[in-house]
């Protein structure tokens, strides 16, 4: 048996809500089984509820799963970031900043905070720095 799905459209006139509770206003809508004009427009729908609409940083984990879902790779299942405040320090000046930053914002904020990278800039070991362009010939004339 379908669960049943609450109309949320609003029919009042500005006049009756000055009358009106929130809650009379806002319905929350029951999770259930779509109208059937819509689903056969929405073939092979999928709704997870344990990947909520709240947390971007779950999302974003889910879109990184469809697309290594195919690839030979493994995905890592976390990051070194997670869902926590990232800050990037370029310079001794910024990561001084940071840490009278977290004095000021106290310990409950900087119980666990850490630099999970170097303090210089390079490129990975892995990254061609040889252009592949080819150098241009010059012709007879030197042009």
């Amino acid at each position: 048996m379908p669960t049943q799905v609450r109309d949320t459209r609003l029919v009042i006139g500005p006049a009756e809500l000055g009358n009106m509770k929130i809650k009379e206003i806002l319905v929350e809508g029951v999770i259930g089984q779509l109208p059937h004009s819509v689903d056969r427009a929405m073939p092979n729908t999928w709704v997870l509820p344990a990947l909520r609409n709240q947390d971007p940083y779950i999302q974003y984990r889910m879109g990184v799963a469809l697309a290594s879902a195919r690839s030979d790779q493994p995905m890592d299942t976390v990051s070194a970031f997670g869902e926590n405040m990232t800050i990037v320090a370029y310079t001794d000046a910024d990561d001084e900043t940071v840490e009278l930053a977290l004095k000021l914002m106290g310990k409950k904020y900087a119980k666990g905070a850490r630099s999970v990278s170097g303090k210089k800039s390079e490129e990975a070991v892995d990254t061609n720095t040889t252009s592949t362009v080819a150098i241009p010939k010059r012709n007879k004339y030197g042009v």
